[in-house]
């Protein structure tokens, strides 16, 4: 999103890594401010809007941005290996962490804030499937990938795969994709856009950061999957097939 002073402290909390973090840095209180523009929050708060949008620019968009970037022309393989050893790896391990913040906070807040209840049975059906989801793509889909882009630099023909096209195990990932989103973003809502409630403290805090956090990580690491990778094996499922009708 554009970070100006005229948007709201809510969409810049529900858009922006790190935002909570770096508004309370500069003591700007969230739980008071959440529809106020944020021209207005700094001024209420004594602080310089240009300084804190500066911030809020450098700790979110321009890197994540840089990140998918460097993805447009890579290797189907080398993309695999990027979002296995840094988005697979953190999914699980936020995934573990998560749920125990969760059980410590809803022991000690849901009384106060019974969505939290929700939120936690949301996280952990998500956290189920996604275990789930990211064993099917390390040990069937991905390998498959990488079989079809080294039978095309041979030149030779491309596997033939039990289920027919690629196309098939690919539109089951991209549909549990959009389950996954759609729970993402119930969990947002319930949480009011990771904004603090005043009578918490600091693991309520740490809960709302890490939730955000799994979020903007798991938008990335689908938009790689599903913009990136899976076009590019159709791609070269297709290209293999019409070099096998040329040679037949």
């Amino acid at each position: 999103m554009n970070i100006d002073a005229s948007a709201t402290i809510k969409d810049i909390v529900a858009e922006t890594p790190n935002a909570i973090a770096i508004l309370r840095n500069f003591g700007i209180s969230l739980d008071r401010e959440e529809d106020r523009t944020l021209g207005l929050a700094c001024h209420s708060a004594g602080v310089p809007v240009d300084d804190v949008v500066c911030s809020l620019e450098q700790g979110s968009l321009p890197q994540q941005e840089t990140d998918i970037a460097r993805w447009d022309d890579a290797l189907p393989s080398n993309l695999i290996a990027h979002i296995v050893e840094k988005h697979h790896a953190y999914c699980r391990e936020e995934l573990g962490r998560l749920e125990q913040l969760l059980r410590t906070v809803v022991h000690t807040h849901a009384d106060r804030h019974p969505e939290l209840r929700r939120i936690q049975d949301v996280f952990i059906k998500m956290g189920t499937d996604l275990k789930q989801h990211l064993l099917k793509e390390e040990q069937t889909l991905f390998p498959m990938i990488v079989r079809m882009e080294e039978a095309h630099g041979r030149q030779t023909a491309p596997p033939r795969f039990p289920f027919g096209t690629i196309a098939n195990p690919i539109r089951m990932m991209i549909l549990e994709h959009d389950t996954g989103d759609h729970q993402l973003d119930e969990i947002r809502k319930l949480s009011s856009n990771y904004i603090l409630p005043a009578d918490t403290g600091a693991d309520y805090q740490a809960l709302l950061e890490g939730l955000q956090g799994f979020e903007q990580d798991m938008k990335q690491h689908v938009f790689l999957e599903n913009d990136r990778l899976f076009p590019r094996a159709i791609a070269l499922e297709q290209a293999g097939i019409v070099s096998r009708s040329a040679h037949s």
